[in-house]
């Protein structure tokens, strides 16, 4: 096996009306819709579209991270890049992926490692489509997929008061979101015939029973992310596939995903964010209890590369969660 150059991925942005051509790895445009070809072509030919320079994580070398500028997702790709694993960074929010990926160049030079910025927008499958073309391109493979793109809503608002806009808002993120993910993904590894990875980010909201009447899009969509993720693993597994599925399940995380939120927020009411005014009482609550009880997000990384390394599948940061949990791995098949 022998190392082939790699292109960077041209970057793209979702309003624009001009699709995205990437480079391929082997210096020519891509011809290729479908995606198990492409790989099959590469793997015949005998090239490795991934560097020699990066040792990559137990054979893992390249992962893409959706919901990557900020938060969890900002984290894990910089664990990625200091474990040698090249990194396609992407987001919806452009101005917050270009500040992210070149707060992260200094990891990548460390590593080793090449990192790739692409605007994706997990509610739309051909972004979620682009953005595998654009990691098969420049690398050639993805061995990790961190599906971990989301929003949290409207925290102060419960089922009625909740506006349908904004259930479709929470549900298009959190849950098409996520299946997109999962179905543009998914296929592609096994495609390849090694072993990958996927790692859905639910939470701990979504395996403990709701007891308060607020925040319920978020908690809801949750317990269908967790669901979901269930039902893949045990399709996978079905099938002996090469693809190991993770569910992560944080609960308190020093993050600010209302701020993020917000922004999203104002674009589902094609409004600017200040328009939006300022956060209730209860969303101020919420934030100031994950400023200061949070876990950091890079210890939340930490665990998440443990539980890759070990083939875990449910990933509980908080032991201490309530124990009107949902035991989805100890449950019998």
């Amino acid at each position: 096996m022998h190392a082939i150059p790699f292109y960077p991925c041209k970057r793209h942005d979702v309003s624009s009306s001009q699709d995205l051509f990437c480079s391929m790895a082997l210096g020519m445009a891509s011809p290729f819709n479908n995606y198990g070809f492409a790989f099959l072509l590469l793997a015949a030919s005998g090239a490795s579209a991934v560097s020699s320079v990066s040792t990559g994580f137990h054979g893992l070398q390249v992962a893409v991270v959706t919901g990557g500028a900020s938060d969890i997702g900002y984290a894990l790709a910089k664990k990625c890049l200091r474990s040698g694993v090249h990194v396609v960074l992407s987001d919806g929010h452009a101005g917050r992926l270009d500040s992210a990926a070149d707060a992260l160049q200094t990891e990548a030079a460390a590593g080793g490692c090449r990192l790739e910025r692409f605007v994706a927008d997990v509610r739309r499958e051909e972004d979620m489509q682009r953005l595998l073309k654009c990691c098969t391109n420049a690398f050639g493979r993805v061995d990790l997929f961190f599906n971990n793109a989301g929003v949290i809503g409207e925290p102060n608002k419960g089922v009625l008061d909740t506006s349908l806009t904004s259930w479709r808002w929470v549900l298009d993120t959190n849950v098409m979101g996520l299946l997109n993910g999962m179905h543009t993904f998914v296929p592609a590894m096994q495609a390849q015939g090694t072993e990958a990875h996927i790692v859905n980010t639910a939470s701990g909201a979504g395996v403990y029973s709701q007891e308060r009447p607020t925040m319920i899009p978020y908690v809801a969509l949750k317990h269908c992310a967790v669901v979901l993720t269930h039902a893949m693993r045990r399709e996978l597994e079905s099938t002996q596939s090469t693809v190991i599925p993770h569910l992560l399940c944080p609960s308190v995380v020093a993050t600010p995903p209302i701020q993020t939120s917000r922004h999203y927020q104002a674009q589902a009411q094609g409004k600017e964010q200040h328009e939006l005014g300022d956060m209730d009482e209860v969303s101020e609550a919420f934030h100031r209890r994950l400023h200061d009880d949070g876990m950091e997000p890079d210890q939340v990384a930490d665990l998440v590369f443990k539980a890759v390394r070990e083939k875990q599948f449910l990933i509980k940061p908080h032991p201490e969660l309530p124990e009107l949990e949902i035991h989805w791995s100890k449950r019998p098949r």
